[in-house]
């Protein structure tokens, strides 16, 4: 199958030096509804305006339907764009605003009329056709856009935000017809968007972006449930994903732990996921945890995670709790995978080198101060613990206080949330919990 757009190694460098896009390769099939998202300057809209030919790309190629399209004007094209601001004009009716592509291709009145009417009914504005912009809702101009840009039947269909000023409560009805509607047509689609919900519900595949580079590209299901890198996982996710850094330590044959400063998940040697853990031995990570991966138990429970309610967020059908554990929160800056040269807020490991280790002269350095599982005064510099060196946990003083070692946990309706100061155990399943390395790659443990 050819594909409807097709990028490859496409990049855009503005004269000032500022890095647009970066390489992207992402291809469209013909039918197919491919969502951009990502933050407000990762590129989005600008790989949208170098497919449609109103930027010029400073690396790469651009195909639309089997052909290259580098050289081609802007007319050649046959893509159609629908910006977020409706861009109609407001001395025209609905009706003549949608006509109007076609009156640039000579096409005779009887079918400028025909097809007209056809994409008024497809997108539901047929009576709304002799009214001018500003007699329409902003729902209903943006529905007149889409009518407009679909009129002449486009190769490709290129979506801008386009419901980014339409009222909340029209937004979902929206969302499922303008999906609905480019399914039908049969027309190669790709939606920019920062809204992970829209993504979410709209996309047949997902490209998240981040300064100008694709991060991961796949389903919903996909991309939300299988991260391969921490910006993917910090993104998506309604509450944002727990992000916490963590220490790995290992002693083979017994146990590996991700040390979470305060309290710690162990993991018996039994466990095939224990020894894949041990590889990271003395590394520092970012452990990922959304709701999904914890639920409420008994203070007894063994290996549970034990803190105070911080904050209760009710939605209707479910409370958010948020839970303070005192971990250790990752910086806004690491999530973003901008990173230091130094690993994150996770002191060096001391001097001292353990008898096996991984990776330990990348981790070398100095404790600035020492907190035990076990003792309540520090301890000296060259002091070991159970699970190898105490790393020293310092939180990011540039960090707001919501942002602090908190994990979230749902109680759907209608069993009563806890109360703020409320004490509340969590137990983990580690199979719903992502792990990052410090370049921001997903640490996976599951073995063959």
């Amino acid at each position: 199958m050819v594909a409807a757009i097709a990028l490859s190694g496409v990049g855009k460098v503005y004269a000032d030096g500022t890095v647009a896009v970066d390489g992207v390769d992402l291809e469209v099939d013909e039918g197919e509804f491919v969502t951009l998202l990502g933050p407000t300057g990762c590129g989005k809209t600008t790989i949208l305006r170098i497919v449609a030919g109103l930027e010029t790309a400073t690396a790469g190629e651009v195909w639309l339907g089997g052909r290259p399209v580098d050289e081609a004007s802007i007319r050649k094209r046959r893509v159609s764009m629908v910006f977020q601001d409706f861009a109609l004009y407001p001395h025209l009716t609905a009706g003549q605003n949608i006509a109007f592509p076609l009156h640039t291709e000579h096409v005779d009145d009887a079918t400028i009329a025909r097809q007209v009417a056809e994409v008024a009914r497809l997108v539901g504005v047929e009576d709304l056709l002799h009214r001018k912009p500003i007699q329409l809702s902003g729902g209903q101009r943006q529905r007149v856009a889409m009518a407009r840009a679909i009129v002449r039947r486009p190769s490709a269909l290129l979506l801008d935000e386009p419901l980014s000023n339409v009222d909340a409560a029209v937004r979902a009805d929206l969302r499922t017809e303008i999906s609905t509607m480019t399914r039908r047509l049969g027309v190669g689609t790709l939606y920019v968007t920062h809204d992970q919900t829209e993504a979410m519900a709209m996309a047949d595949r997902i490209a998240v972006m981040r300064r100008g580079r694709v991060e991961q590209i796949g389903t919903p299901s996909q991309v939300y449930s299988d991260p391969q890198r921490l910006f993917v996982a910090a993104f998506l996710g309604t509450p944002r994903t727990s992000l916490l850094q963590a220490a790995v330590y290992a002693r083979p044959g017994e146990e590996a732990v991700l040390d979470l400063g305060e309290q710690a998940i162990s993991t018996p040697w039994s466990d095939p996921r224990a020894p894949a853990l041990a590889e990271y031995n003395t590394a520092r990570i970012t452990v990922g945890m959304r709701p999904d991966a914890l639920r409420v138990v008994s203070p007894s429970t063994l290996g549970a995670l034990h803190g105070r309610v911080s904050h209760v967020e009710r939605l209707g059908n479910e409370a958010v709790v948020a839970v303070d554990i005192g971990g250790v929160p990752t910086a806004a800056a690491q999530s973003q995978l901008e990173l230091p040269e130094a690993p994150g807020l996770l002191a060096e490991t001391v001097a001292e080198r353990p008898a096996q280790s991984h990776g330990v002269e990348a981790l070398r350095g100095t404790l600035a101060r020492l907190r035990s599982h076990q003792h309540a005064e520090p301890l000296p510099a060259t002091a070991r613990t159970r699970y190898g060196f105490y790393p020293v946990y310092e939180r990011d003083q540039h960090a707001p206080a919501s942002l602090g070692g908190t994990v979230s946990v749902r109680f759907p309706h209608p069993a009563p949330p806890p109360r703020p100061g409320d004490p509340l155990s969590l137990a983990v399943d580690l199979d719903q919990v992502f792990l990052f390395d410090h370049h921001g790659d997903r640490i996976r443990l599951h073995t063959a």
